[in-house]
């Protein structure tokens, strides 16, 4: 996400041990066959034939198939993860959600948008712990389940498919 930042998806898969990109894909992607995409994405590195992103696809594709009936490509899951992994994403979120009631005004709001199901459980159990903590809440819940687009949306911007909004409010200081 940040393109002045060192590093990037070849360095990873460079640096990574094959159990530990296994793992991101299962986490990060939800790849149910993460070993095995694992397995073959970094074979595919160590001979020289993954350099570019159409490499990688090609990669997943010679690890899981490629799905003709499927939504998405089978390859997304992978991208995802990587992307994730390479922008440290699940430690951001984690460190602005254990944040979050010190960056609102009593009455501030806090919105977040969440397209993928990892990062939706995360935003999801750090509000409902700011909300009912061992001491006094300092956040409500605005919404108790994840809201999701409507039909409509979605038929209109496909990409909003996966988007669950989850909303929290700062409450007013307890005296």
């Amino acid at each position: 996400m940040d393109p002045t930042s060192p590093g990037g998806a070849g360095e990873v898969l460079d640096e990574i041990d094959e159990p530990r990109l296994a793992e991101a894909f299962a986490r990060l992607g939800d790849e149910r066959r993460a070993r095995r995409v694992a397995h073959v994405v970094l074979r595919c590195r160590r001979e020289g034939r993954l350099s570019t992103t159409a490499d990688l696809r090609d990669a997943v594709h010679a690890a899981l198939g490629r799905s003709r009936t499927a939504r998405i490509d089978s390859a997304t899951r992978a991208f995802q993860a990587l992307r994730m992994l390479v922008n440290h994403e699940e430690d951001s979120l984690r460190a602005l959600l254990a944040d979050v009631p010190d960056l609102l005004r009593p009455g501030g709001r806090a919105v977040f948008i969440a397209f993928h199901s990892g990062e939706d459980r995360l935003v999801k159990h750090a509000l409902r712990e700011h909300a009912r903590p061992a001491g006094p809440a300092r956040l409500r819940l605005l919404t108790r389940h994840a809201e999701r687009p409507a039909r409509e949306e979605v038929l209109r911007n496909r990409r909003s498919r996966s988007a669950r909004l989850r909303a929290v409010e700062r409450l007013p200081e307890v005296a």
